[in-house]
């Protein structure tokens, strides 16, 4: 094996630089700068992937009255809204800041009151419109095929979503938890 010259690291270097740069010119529609600068920023998939996540908990606390966990859930589903609008301001030529901006101000203004307020039924509709807005985004931004409706099941088996200290009431009871 012959020894690497200056000449051989130089040309080396040059063509991983010319690499690295195709590469990162290739990068996927709607990548965030960050990724694109070389630094760490979650993909879109990954961030809606965590807000569905948030959506389903949102629903299973209000479901086992655990108002508290729910207020939290909404926090974080906000929180979360506003890390996809920071990292990807443009999503299928859709301006992002406009569209979260109308989340915050109708559908999750919505679903604070109706939790400030602890009813189920104004949850309820609240969080079918945010749904309904969740889709309507997915349709403008060519994801369709991305349906979000009211869980089913819990995302995780791991959580209670019980308030703490006592049981949530069976479901359909209509009686709210006593604190």
């Amino acid at each position: 094996m012959r020894k690497m010259t200056i000449a051989d690291f130089v040309a080396s270097a040059v063509g991983a630089a010319i690499a690295l740069s195709a590469a990162m010119a290739q990068h996927h529609e709607g990548e965030p700068a960050a990724v694109v600068a070389g630094a760490y920023a979650p993909r879109l998939g990954d961030l809606m992937i965590l807000q569905q996540i948030r959506h389903s908990k949102l629903w299973f606390a209000v479901a086992a009255y655990n108002w508290e966990l729910a207020e939290h859930n909404l926090y974080e589903l906000k929180e979360g809204f506003a890390d996809v609008a920071r990292l990807y301001p443009t999503v299928h030529e859709v301006t992002v800041a406009p569209v979260i901006g109308a989340l915050n101000e109708r559908e999750i203004a919505e679903l604070a009151r109706a939790i400030e307020a602890r009813d189920r039924v104004k949850f309820t509709i609240a969080f079918d419109q945010l749904t309904a807005a969740c889709n309507a985004c997915h349709q403008v931004t060519q994801h369709a095929f991305i349906v979000i409706q009211q869980p089913i099941s819990p995302p995780f088996n791991n959580q209670s979503f019980a308030p703490p200290g006592g049981q949530s009431p069976p479901p359909g009871s209509g009686q709210p938890h006593p604190h």
